[in-house]
């Protein structure tokens, strides 16, 4: 017998629709139902028990129609909210009476049980329950009266990992009845994909797919590879993440060529990247290019005002000011970040559903297009002074080019792992270093010149291959510093 069949169905809001939904519990199975914060899990569950007028389709439960004698029926669903819904006066004791009040097969022994196991003060208030005691204060009435259907909304928020493990437990043990079946949302993928049989995944409003766990791992797999070997992928991509250091994607197995290398994907990995993709990424690189819209646009004007000025030294083959234009550009991701500490949207990030490596890696982004625009403002000020030349310098041209690179990255490889390691307020120390450092290169080159001019951070005469093979240095220790401040992310507030 199956636990729960929805066939068809369908709600319909005014900027929302769910469904149509079409699923089948088979008795003795536990079913994950995963999706984003409005997705319509808690609406899913709420159709289920008739609490919302269903548009369209059809919803049994346990062989009967959920519109067909309910009350009976849910005498055998275990029912844990969202809101919960326990007056906020009753103790546990007092709750285990109410219930046994309303369920005729009340089991006040398990009910008690629970309560011990879960650690529930007795003549506590459920109002002056944590969030995760008012959690298994609700999850032990859904267990004690001997359920045949757990619907089971965000049941494991809240909970510390040791409880999320026992609960899991048990909902396992519950489950080998092939009678019990059990209806499971959560954010928490990782508990679902140690509980589930069956795994759904519902975004805004429809459902994507849903299989048996194990053939979900079977079917997809992760591939990686660069930016470029992506963008040549002869198949059809359920969802990527690109970022400077390479791609991955979603892909199936059976799809792939013979021999390509695949890696395995877990449950959470496809849900991320089968909804959301790029999309987190995208939302932090917004928020970055407002923050510099609204607050760092003096380091952008800064920068063209230096690059005028280098236009007239560059005439004389002085380069300084265009460079030291460059490591202007490079203190953007470190004001950024400084921006999210002192609004606490750095401790804010820990709240949303995004990796501490897009988070690090949104400011090297921004470090790289500030790469880019130092260099188009650098060739364009080179190629405003090489009309007063009466022959171009190209030595001076790529020369400049390199060190604006290396200065621009440079100043971000340094100063970002400093950041996030020490926080701003230290790591401000290290950009007055840099900033005396980059003084002190310039009166080297005052000193070294007879005409008291500083040319070059570089030697004169640096040949090609040097050149490149500082930039491949200067990247290999951008890509390192990546990796550094990944490592130290959230040291600084530790």
């Amino acid at each position: 017998m199956n636990a729960l069949e929805l066939r068809g169905l369908t709600k319909h809001y005014k900027d929302f629709t769910l469904g149509p939904l079409d699923l089948t519990l088979p008795g003795g199975t536990i079913c994950g139902l995963i999706g984003e914060n409005g997705a319509g899990k808690s609406t899913t569950i709420k159709l289920i028990l008739d609490m919302l007028q269903r548009d369209g389709g059809t919803v049994t439960i346990l062989d009967r129609d959920n519109r067909t004698d309910l009350v009976h029926t849910k005498e055998e669903i275990g029912v844990v909210l969202g809101s919960d819904g326990i007056p906020l006066c009753l103790n546990a004791v007092e709750v285990g009476k109410v219930m046994a009040g309303i369920y005729r097969n009340w089991d006040a022994g398990d009910y008690t049980a629970f309560c011990r196991k879960f650690d529930l003060p007795p003549d506590k208030k459920y109002k002056d329950y944590s969030a995760g005691m008012q959690r298994k204060l609700c999850i032990a009435v859904a267990l004690s009266h001997h359920a045949k259907l757990l619907l089971l909304d965000e049941a494991t928020n809240g909970l510390d990992p040791v409880v999320r493990d026992e609960v899991v437990d048990i909902l396992l043990d519950f489950a080998r009845d092939e009678e019990r079946s059990i209806l499971i949302s959560s954010h928490i993928v990782s508990d679902l994909e140690k509980l589930c049989d069956t795994i759904a995944f519902l975004h805004k409003g429809r459902l994507l797919l849903c299989e048996e766990k194990d053939a979900l791992r079977g079917e997809y797999a992760l591939w990686h590879g660069t930016a470029a070997q992506l963008a040549a992928l002869d198949v059809r991509v359920y969802g990527k993440r690109v970022t400077p250091y390479g791609a991955e994607a979603l892909v199936r197995r059976d799809a792939m060529p013979a021999g390509a290398e695949l890696a395995p994907v877990s449950i959470e990995e496809l849900f991320v990247l089968m909804v959301k993709g790029v999309c987190r990424m995208k939302g932090l690189l917004l928020k970055d290019a407002y923050q510099i819209w609204h607050y760092a646009k003096g380091v952008i004007v800064a920068t063209v005002v230096m690059m005028g000025a280098g236009v007239v030294t560059i005439m004389n083959g002085v380069n300084f000011f265009i460079v030291y234009a460059g490591f202007l550009m490079g203190m953007m991701p470190m004001t950024l970040l400084a921006y999210d500490q002192a609004s606490k949207f750095s401790e804010y990030s820990a709240a949303l559903p995004v990796t501490k490596e897009q988070l690090v890696g949104s400011k090297y982004i921004v470090g790289l297009c500030g790469l880019v625009l130092a260099e188009l403002f650098a060739a364009a000020a080179l190629g405003v002074a090489s009309l007063h030349w009466t022959a171009v310098d190209h030595a001076l041209v790529v020369s400049t080019l390199v060190q604006v690179g290396m200065t621009t990255l440079l100043n971000s490889a340094v100063l970002l792992p400093l950041n996030y390691r020490f926080g701003y307020e230290k790591a401000k120390y290290a950009f007055y270093f840099m900033v005396g450092l980059v003084a002190a290169l310039m009166g080297f080159g005052v000193s070294a010149n007879e005409d008291g001019l500083a040319r070059n951070l570089l030697p004169q005469g640096v040949p090609p291959l040097a050149l490149l093979g500082i930039v491949l240095i200067v990247l290999g220790l951008y890509s390192l510093s990546w990796r550094l401040s990944v490592a130290w992310y959230g040291k600084a507030e530790q």
